[in-house]
């Protein structure tokens, strides 16, 4: 295993969405193939899921792969996943990118245990029953003419979420759906002028 670092990362924000297409069924295999009454994307496009039933798909970014004709798939093992009931999937363009950005942080994904002792049991037990909220956080330089801050700004303004891409030179690549913490405000690191960004996701990223 080549072990990867916070160095040459290329970080990317949706800076377009396309209009929802249908999707009709999803498949528990290896990887999951999701099959669209709507418009099929192409090989390597990136799509956000809106999804019930199979909820561990919901909220999440995904690379289109094996197009062919009104079916395609995820890339990931949706064999333990829930059974699909309805949902649709966007086309998302990642158009802007960061390019100052420093001091990355990442927190939450940490188990929440739910106490499941009876008064039978001869000691106590637990069961998880969810994860605590997955963030990032990075400073950038303050720019308030820079086009990824402000639509970042706009983002957190809005209350919008935002998909986004994080590279490694190797084409490793990480994808997120999260809610953007961008004030826009100078503060300061050294002598420098900064600006905070923190990224809380709606759920867990997607790695390839």
């Amino acid at each position: 295993m080549t072990l990867k670092f916070w160095t040459n990362q290329t970080v990317q924000m949706q800076s377009a969405i396309g209009t929802a297409q249908t999707i009709t069924g999803i498949t528990k295999a290896s990887p999951g193939v999701v099959t669209t009454s709507g418009t099929p994307p192409t090989n390597g496009q990136y799509l956000l899921m809106t999804v019930t039933g199979m909820t561990q798909v919901h909220n999440r970014l995904f690379k289109a792969a094996g197009v062919s004709g009104s079916t395609f798939n995820l890339g990931v093992d949706t064999s333990a996943f829930g059974t699909f009931a309805t949902g649709s999937f966007q086309v998302v363009t990642l158009g802007l990118s960061f390019n100052s950005l420093r001091e990355p942080q990442g927190s939450g994904g940490d188990p929440v245990f739910e106490d499941t002792t009876t008064i039978h049991d001869p000691e106590d037990t637990q069961a998880i029953v969810s994860s605590s909220p997955q963030s990032y956080s990075f400073t950038a330089d303050w720019d308030p003419a820079d086009a990824t801050l402000i639509a970042a700004n706009t983002a957190f303004v809005t209350r919008t979420p935002k998909c986004f891409r994080f590279a490694d030179p190797d084409g490793s690549e990480y994808l997120i759906y999260a809610y953007v913490n961008a004030p826009l405000s100078p503060q300061v690191s050294g002598k420098k002028k900064v600006t905070p960004i923190n990224l809380s996701l709606r759920a867990s990223g997607v790695s390839y």
